[in-house]
């Protein structure tokens, strides 16, 4: 404030001075209160005065001064007062009566009212209202003067030419800015902050016309945020990857899309791990002890995804549940594992099951039309060898024309005749009047029987004259089973030629390494009967059987569609863009609304983000992409063209970097990642490649071929994608971890 001019022409008498005369003349000026460019508020206050005697003769000498401030111009508060004493070497010199004081260079001392003031800048920021009284050595002039405002000292209360409401301050009463606000705060220190603010319910809230709204640490939570549309959008700069939180359009509560798909991770990504919407698979997670846990929240179910060396681990404890379950929605098959007391429960419109051995190409469906099981094998049952525990005895099962039941015993003649009550149970599973045989065997010497009649509850045998009529026999009787008398043994091959001979290979090669095993079997046993089929030396006595197996089919022979007990892989979904799930697989422009009309998100915003599982090797030589590489077992530092087939130094397919926006040096060379699709040299010399076939290295250099039916661990490249029937050509496959 710059107080205005004042003259005191009645003050208390002063001993020495004349009463009538005295007369001081004083004038308040803020020190520097012209200099409006100053940054700081002036602290002291500049006090003019002239002091006389009684007689009007200008006075000399110096003076003690006393300067307080009032809150009221008369009782009031005592604020704070300036003292200019001889004894603080600070008394205020007059020369020829004139004498000037900067109020507030003194000894500033608190007054006695409310409150601690040491500054004068203190009392005019909390008084609207002061009164400055002066003290000359021992007498007190009266009135006090009110300190007043000088011309530009009115302008105090604004802030370059602004009322108050226009700026910001540090009160506690609301406050408005508009327009734009910029807060910049620089500092070094990695802790600096731009901007803090505090609140009550919520720190900050910042809101639209249509309703959206952010709350900035709100109660307990970081940010609490509603949209009209989304309650958030996040992308990066060029928009190839965002996430949508909240979103009303779709109402998942958040829609997220990136080139490489989401990750989520704990602290430092050293435990579990889940990618979400990878290009290929929905999920990928990785776990220390497991790669996923899903349980539910009010029953028993609850499933591990690969746990150590398992796939899959599920349990389900209550009445009714299962440790899984699994279902085709079109047909309804559905399969039930660890369900109650069983194993599987499996139900299917045409079968119940169905298994296969993909070495031997053994198979066999289970609950299939009329048949409880049906397959291309032999139906045994195992026994462990009773005298050598190095060896087991296989039995086989009779096989006909046609679902048999059978009783058989022994009984006697009574008087030349008997009249035998076959089983108990036969009568209940027999056809009653169809296919009823029976066989009788003596065992009395010259006895002549024959069977008088028969049903499913009794047998009448008799004896021809000159037969003992006490005579001993074993019968057998044999029926069809009941309900299974028109099940046509040859019927139409509906799911193609299932019923070929599967492979022998094994059995051959036992026969050769094991005399024993040799002499088992049912050629060797026929061929050592007496009264058996006499065949010239060297002669096949399988020969014509040989002619009819080709005829039939058999995996050994190689006339057999591998497929057929291999399995075919299902079509490859469409993708929601409308390509096929098979085909070559480069980053597709991002799904979802743009952020400006017209704008299209663009590609990632480096090439070695796209290729970052990928693997520069040393190589040795120019290679060409798409060719099989493995490691030098020289050099294991240095990859090699792949020449050999099912080579188990195999490494992967050499990549395109090219493809990728890469460039590397001659001697370097990019391997496919795990999970990618690559263009492949190919040779079906090992066997036709079609989509699904497992691949190996093949003995062409740098090429893949069909893996075989037991592949060595750690040599398997990847699946087929294309096919390939005959010669060579580039396929596209499917990179699978080694």
């Amino acid at each position: 404030m710059r107080p205005k001019p004042h003259r005191i022409d009645r003050f208390s008498r002063r001993p020495g001075l004349h009463r009538a005369g005295a007369a001081a003349l004083a004038a308040l000026l803020l020190a520097g209160g012209l200099a409006l460019a100053q940054s700081a508020t002036p602290s002291e206050i500049n006090y003019q005065g002239v002091l006389r005697d009684a007689a009007g003769v200008p006075l000399d000498g110096d003076y003690d001064m006393v300067f307080r401030f009032w809150s009221a111009e008369t009782a009031g508060d005592e604020i704070l007062a300036d003292r200019h004493l001889a004894i603080n070497a600070q008394a205020v010199t007059v020369s020829g009566g004139l004498f000037s004081v900067r109020i507030g260079s003194g000894e500033i001392v608190d007054g006695a009212g409310p409150g601690t003031y040491t500054s004068l800048v203190d009392v005019f920021a909390d008084y609207p209202e002061v009164w400055l009284e002066v003290q000359i050595a021992t007498e007190t002039l009266s009135p006090r003067l009110a300190v007043s405002a000088a011309g530009y000292a009115l302008n105090a209360s604004r802030f370059a030419g602004r009322a108050p409401g226009e700026f910001l301050d540090t009160s506690s009463g609301g406050q408005t800015k508009h327009g734009r606000l910029v807060i910049d705060y620089r500092e070094s220190t990695p802790s600096a902050s731009s901007f803090r603010v505090y609140g009550g319910a919520s720190a900050a809230v910042f809101t639209n016309s249509n309703g959206s709204r952010v709350n900035l640490a709100e109660e307990g939570k970081g940010i609490s945020a509603r949209g009209a549309e989304w309650a958030g959008y996040f992308s990066s700069p060029d928009t190839s990857s965002y996430a949508f939180i909240v979103d009303s359009n779709s109402g998942w509560a958040v829609d997220a899309w990136g080139e490489r798909g989401s990750q989520f991770s704990n602290a430092g990504g050293l435990g579990g791990i889940a990618k979400l919407g990878l290009v290929d698979v929905g999920i990928e997670a990785t776990g220390v002890t497991a790669a996923g846990l899903f349980d539910t929240r009010n029953d028993s179910g609850e499933a591990f995804l690969a746990t150590g060396d398992v796939g899959i681990k599920a349990w389900g404890d209550n009445v009714g549940g299962a440790g899984g379950y699994f279902e085709h929605r079109s047909s309804g098959a559905n399969a039930w594992i660890a369900t109650n007391a069983d194993g599987i429960a499996a139900r299917g419109n045409e079968q119940g099951g169905y298994f296969a051995d993909l070495t031997s190409g053994t198979n066999m469906r289970a609950a299939w039309g009329a048949s409880t099981t049906a397959g291309n094998g032999a139906k045994n049952f195992v026994q462990n060898h009773p005298d050598d525990p190095s060896r087991i005895v296989v039995y086989a099962a009779l096989e006909g024309d046609e679902v048999g039941t059978y009783t058989r015993g022994h009984a006697r003649l009574e008087g030349g005749v008997a009249r035998v009550s076959l089983g108990e149970s036969f009568h209940l599973v027999t056809s009653p009047d169809v296919g009823l045989t029976a066989y009788l065997t003596p065992r009395s010497p010259g006895a002549r029987l024959y069977v008088e009649s028969v049903s499913t509850r009794e047998l009448v045998v008799r004896a021809e004259p000159g037969t003992d009529p006490q005579a001993a026999f074993d019968f057998v009787v044999f029926g069809l089973r009941l309900g299974f008398e028109e099940v046509p043994v040859i019927r139409p091959a509906t799911d193609g030629r299932m019923g070929y001979i599967p492979s022998m290979k094994e059995f051959e090669a036992l026969r050769q390494t094991d005399t024993v095993a040799a002499a088992s079997t049912p050629v060797a046993r026929y061929g050592r009967m007496a009264g058996g089929p006499r065949l010239s030396a060297g002669s096949d006595p399988l020969a014509r059987a040989r002619e009819m197996i080709a005829r039939v089919g058999a995996v050994d022979l190689g006339n057999v569609d591998r497929t057929l007990w291999a399995g075919q892989p299902p079509a490859a979904p469409a993708l929601p863009d409308g390509t096929s799930a098979q085909e070559d697989r480069e980053p597709r422009a991002a799904r979802g609304p743009a952020l400006d009309a017209g704008t299209t998100p663009s590609a990632p915003a480096t090439a070695r983000d796209a290729a970052a599982d990928h693997l520069v090797v040393r190589v040795a030589g120019t290679v060409e992409p798409g060719t099989v590489l493995a490691i030098d077992p020289v050099a294991p530092d240095v990859m090699v063209t792949a020449s050999r087939a099912g080579d188990p130094l195999v490494i992967g397919v050499a990549d395109d970097p090219a493809r990728l926006g890469l460039e590397l040096a001659g001697d370097e060379a990019l391997v496919a990642a795990p999970g990618s699709v690559v263009s492949v040299w190919a040779d079906a010399a090992a066997g036709p490649i079609r989509p699904g076939t497992l691949l190996v290295a093949a003995s062409l250099p740098g090429h893949v071929q069909a893996a075989p039916a037991a592949p060595v661990p750690g040599t398997i490249l990847g699946k087929a994608l294309d096919t390939l029937e005959s010669g060579t050509g580039r396929i596209r496959v499917y990179v699978m971890p080694r």
